[in-house]
């Protein structure tokens, strides 16, 4: 599981950026948040695996770090 920090995150049209530790930048979707409920926020660190989709990178079971 890579680690990162939330870029950017718009709750209206649910979705954003991470930019993970080791660089660059991923495409995170509402939907792939683990936790019911839970907003992204910029500078929110946060657990997730990188997949490659139809868009580019993305991120996916993103899991917010206490």
């Amino acid at each position: 599981m890579a680690q990162g920090t939330v870029k950017w995150f718009d709750p209206d049209r649910r979705f954003g950026f991470i930019t993970p530790d080791s660089g660059g930048h991923v495409l995170a979707h509402a939907m792939e948040v683990t936790v019911p409920d839970v907003v992204l926020l910029a500078d929110q660190r946060v657990e997730f695996d990188i997949v490659r989709g139809r868009l580019g990178t993305q991120a996916h079971r993103i899991t917010p770090i206490s």
